[in-house]
């Protein structure tokens, strides 16, 4: 778990961070579950991703709907890379 994974790290490091988090979690068999505010991070995310050809990958938002319950908000990696070449928010519905 990496919470605002994107802290301390320069913008132009942040795709650099996200190849070596797919690569050591690939080699150790683990699930990363990292947090972030940050466009420029998720941009990234998805970028590196298809890349590397990493299919396995989800988004998840969560969000809280009108009666003011926390909702989670699934996105699997195609769904994900559409939303983001379509420049489409995905931070917060």
């Amino acid at each position: 778990y990496l919470d605002e994974i994107e802290n301390g790290i320069h913008f132009e490091n942040i795709d650099k961070l996200w190849e070596i988090i797919f690569e050591v979690s690939k080699k150790q068999n683990i699930q990363v579950f990292a947090t972030t505010h940050s466009k420029e991070c998720i941009n990234s995310y998805s970028k590196v991703a298809k890349k590397m050809r990493e299919d396995d990958i989800s988004f998840i938002n969560l969000s809280k709907n009108k009666q003011n319950e926390v909702i989670a908000i699934v996105l699997d990696s195609e769904m994900f890379h559409s939303e983001i070449e379509q420049n489409h928010e995905v931070r917060a519905w």
